[in-house]
């Protein structure tokens, strides 16, 4: 497995791992206001929390698929 590499972005932070077992990769992303809610999606009840609007989930998952 490779060290992993960290970006820095104003709201969130991404963790990459490459070379993983069987050629794996992992990436973690981190938003610095999130919470249990869905990153980019909208709120549909009043009690959870807020989405975070730093990333969209969504997008970021379907980027890592492609990649691979």
């Amino acid at each position: 497995m490779d060290e992993a590499t960290s970006e820095l972005y104003p709201k969130y932070s991404k963790t990459s791992w490459s070379n993983c077992i069987e050629n794996a990769s992992v990436e973690y992303i981190l938003t610095n206001d999130g919470g249990h809610a869905w990153p980019g999606g909208k709120k549909v009840k009043v009690v959870p929390d807020v989405p975070s609007q730093a990333i969209a989930a969504n997008e970021e998952i379907w980027t890592f698929f492609q990649k691979h």
